[in-house]
């Protein structure tokens, strides 16, 4: 009683001090007001409200109506509230917010260190907080969350090091419940929330982040909610806070334990927040904020995840502005793009032939040679691409060439791949656009190709025109989106069409007026209902490298141009194919050391790429030697087979459940013959690379022989490390490399006269 009587004379003196309204709640500001909710989803952004430019966003002229129109709640840190604050842009907060019907959110702490470790912990906390809130809700500011910011994480045993209590995971319930009673004292409407970080936890068996290390999640929830439900009080939402980079990481298996903790949240009928956001973006640029907030949406989405609060948060430096919402790409322009991109995809119809969220085409091209040679270097028929480029020409160099058309599609057909048919507009000698668009001299050369498709009668990619806007191709404008019309629209004619989708090809290393509009109509755009997927040609690494600049000298880089044209296709909502994709200038050779430069050089960069487009959902990769090319020359060697430790790496990232491959692809004769599961399973090494000494595991369901030997990628025989019997269950066996260069190596178990090989690297 005494603790009341103090906390009451403390608040009265406060709201003295601020000399505003009372406390009493009026009924606008006792609960859910906000706009058009109905138990459904809400969205949720929280710009960086500690930074000093915050307020301004509530400055007379802002520009970031249409956003304030489509969010449900606005977020703010209590920490922006401070004396200093500029109290007419309070007031202008205050105003617009609820003029729009927008719930207020405020994140206070819930529990720190620094209000002690006694019993009094929660109300001191809350009391201090108080004195913040109210500065706010004195003005006529409603208030109807807190969200509690990491109260548990904080202040139990093996929490967080920067401030930890050393509370058991009950103790730092109740005083995080002491926390929450000594607010409702004073704000008797609001409504709870719980944000914690979810990479750290173990939940169910998906284990650990290698940071903190404190428990599984779903039991301290478990027990969490156990301490408030006894004590009368509700958490209505759980925040799962987990930046893009921890969630995508695979140690943390962060989207996976998301997903866990939202199903876990539903069967006690709570709400889940997802928090959209990104670390490295937020410490680098804003674009990169921007494209991996939106990246986060779709690898969480692609999990099976839907929750019910759709937040983009940032504390971060970057977005380094909050508005307007015009500009790219301020925190609002994130925010507004964020959610009508989650509102087209809800809304769009699939494309022909595009695949499901995040499923992406293994493709390949565009020699058969050197396809043969990629298809034989991956080794393992699991990961066959499953579409293949070649090229027509109208009318061509050779003069009809419809049987060498129709023996493709065949070939095709029998190896069971997709067609990726390019054509180009030339004979040769000049470019035909012009005569395809005015004329109809090529006409039955359009007719017999679509014949010849309608006759294979089943899925094809057709990219006519492709690179539309290179010097190389001097198509002319106007008359080569009508080229492309007339390609589409004779397919349609002669029922080739359904099975048939078309797409649009740009090249970043040339113009970048592909979307450009006039009197005469789009100079290179076809048309929605003509273009089925965009199409973007990728080679050298500074045309998508995801930390490249998007401007240099005040001029759009490649880099640049290619994501203008990517979101382009997002605003379309048509979905990306690449393609043409080759490394060039890596100059691939057989040295290991090298391959090595070469993989982080170009194609590390290009799967994060991937990862940051959702958009992006087919690559060919064009599996050539340029050096045997003149005009060429200095691309380099980009075939994947030519260095072991490329080829290795490559396959391993291929396996990735993101990929479609070719179903029952023939096998090479490579890869060796796969025992069934239940005879024996032999694992991956671990450490892996290693240095000096790995392990090797392997599981028999029956006692017999067992032979384990090391080869090296020659083939030639370097350790016997098994040749006896061995009785059921788990082994491990000690592979010493003393001696050994630094290479890929692998290792082949045989039982009983059946075998599985696996690879390992080791790193002098």
């Amino acid at each position: 009683m005494k603790t009341f009587l103090v906390t009451l004379l403390f608040l009265i003196c406060t709201l003295h001090l601020i000399g505003q309204e009372s406390l009493q709640i009026s009924p606008e500001r006792s609960g859910l007001h906000g706009r058009g909710f109905n138990g459904g989803k809400r969205y949720w952004i929280s710009p960086a409200s500690v930074r000093s430019d915050f307020w301004d966003m509530f400055k007379p002229g802002t520009a970031w109506d249409t956003l304030l129109s489509r969010i449900h709640v606005f977020s703010i840190h209590v920490n922006a509230l401070t004396e200093r604050t500029d109290t007419t842009l309070l007031l202008s907060a205050v105003r617009k917010l609820k003029d729009a019907r927008v719930l207020v959110n405020y994140e206070c702490g819930g529990l720190r260190p620094f209000s002690g470790c006694d019993s009094l912990a929660g109300e001191r906390h809350a009391q201090g907080e108080l004195v913040q809130l109210l500065r706010w809700y004195s003005r006529g500011g409603p208030i109807d969350f807190i969200t509690m910011d990491s109260p548990i994480n904080t202040m139990i045993a093996g929490g967080d090091p920067n401030g930890t209590c050393n509370w058991s995971v009950q103790r730092a319930a109740n005083e995080m419940v002491d926390y929450m009673k000594e607010i409702r004292r004073v704000l008797p409407a609001v409504r709870f929330a719980l944000v914690e970080p979810i990479p750290w936890y173990r939940v169910g068996s998906l284990p650990n982040y290698p940071g903190n290390n404190y428990g599984d999640l779903l039991m301290t929830l478990d027990t969490v909610l156990a301490v408030v439900s006894s004590r009368g009080e509700t958490l209505e939402i759980f925040h799962s806070d987990s930046p893009y980079e921890y969630s995508d990481d695979p140690p943390t298996q962060g989207w996976k334990k998301i997903k866990a903790v939202e199903e876990f949240l539903h069967s006690k009928g709570l709400r889940h927040g997802r928090i959209h956001n990104s670390q490295l973006g937020g410490f680098q640029s804003d674009q990169m904020f921007y494209e991996r907030t939106l990246a986060s949406w779709y690898r969480y989405k692609d999990t099976g995840g839907d929750p019910d609060e759709i937040e983009v948060w940032s504390w971060y430096d970057h977005p380094s502005r909050n508005v307007p919402e015009s500009q790219p790409y301020t925190f609002t322009y994130a925010c507004k793009q964020f959610f009508e991109e989650i509102e087209r995809a809800a809304a769009r119809v699939p494309a022909k032939l595009e695949p499901p969220n995040g499923k992406v085409y293994h493709g390949v091209g565009q020699s058969n040679r050197w396809v043969n040679e990629y298809i034989a270097g991956l080794a393992d028929s699991t990961i066959h691409p499953v579409v293949y480029n070649f090229y027509y020409d109208i009318p061509g160099t050779r003069g009809d060439k419809f049987e060498q058309l129709r023996q493709a599609l065949t070939a095709e057909r029998d190896i069971g791949r997709i067609p990726h048919l390019s054509i180009a507009f030339t004979d040769g000698r000049v470019w035909t656009d012009s005569i395809i668009a005015t004329g109809n001299r090529y006409d039955y050369i359009i007719d017999s190709i679509a014949a010849a498709c309608k006759e294979y009668g089943r899925r094809i990619f057709i990219r006519p025109g492709f690179e539309f806007n290179g010097s190389w191709n001097p198509y002319h404008p106007y008359l080569y989106p009508l080229a492309f019309r007339k390609i589409v629209d004779r397919f349609r004619a002669f029922g080739a069409a359904d099975s048939a989708a078309f797409l649009w090809c740009y090249y970043p290393s040339a113009p970048n007026d592909f979307d450009s509009i006039d009197t005469r109509g789009a100079r290179w755009y076809p048309g929605d209902s003509y273009v089925d997927w965009f199409s973007l040609d990728l080679f050298y690494v500074r045309d998508f490298h995801p930390d490249s600049a998007g401007y240099r000298r005040g001029q759009l880089s490649t880099k640049g141009k290619s994501e203008r044209f990517l979101a382009l296709a997002r605003e379309k909502g048509k979905p990306v194919f690449l393609s043409e994709l080759s490394a060039a200038g890596t100059f691939v050779t057989t040295d290991f050391n090298d391959g090595m430069n070469d993989w982080n050089l170009w194609f590390v960069p290009f799967w994060r790429f991937l990862d940051e487009h959702p958009e992006v959902k087919g690559f060919n990769y064009i599996n050539w030697d340029w050096t045997q090319f003149g005009q060429w020359k200095e691309w380099g060697d980009a075939r994947i087979e030519v260095n072991p430790f490329i080829r290795m790496k490559y396959a391993e990232e291929l396996r990735k459940p993101r990929f479609i491959h070719l179903r029952g692809a023939k096998t090479t004769g490579i890869e060796s013959s796969v025992v069934p599961p239940s005879a024996f399973k032999l694992f991956q090494n671990y450490p892996n690379p290693f240095n000096g000494s790995t392990t090797i595991g392997f599981e028999v369901a029956t006692a017999g022989s067992v032979r384990l030997i090391v080869f090296d990628v020659l083939g030639r025989k370097v350790a016997t490390l098994l040749d006896e019997e061995w009785s059921p269950g788990r082994h491990l066996v000690s592979f010493d490399a003393d001696g050994l260069p630094s290479g890929i190596y692998f290792y082949r178990m045989t039982v009983s006269n059946q075998a599985q090989r696996r690879a390992m690297v080791l790193i002098r």
